[in-house]
């Protein structure tokens, strides 16, 4: 395993060290999670901001369910 140092700002640490948290995981586990995903997927820079590919058999959102996810809601 190659070792990396990164540097953050203040509110990005803090922000990677809540999430972390949240998902009850130790921070260099957690970005190391991030970044396993971000280099698997199927992703493209446009206009230098990464745009993920969906697969076509992908289930699609209605607005209905975002609302839904957005305001925390189980269904």
């Amino acid at each position: 395993m190659t070792t990396t140092t990164i540097t953050l700002t203040d509110a990005v640490a803090r922000k990677v060290a809540a999430l972390a948290a949240a998902a009850d995981q130790p921070v260099e586990e957690f970005i190391e999670r991030v970044l396993r995903g971000l280099a698997e997927a199927d992703v493209d820079l446009e206009q230098g901001l990464p745009v993920f590919r969906m697969p076509a058999d992908a289930p699609k959102l209605t607005s209905a369910e975002v609302d839904r996810l957005l305001n925390g809601d189980k269904g």
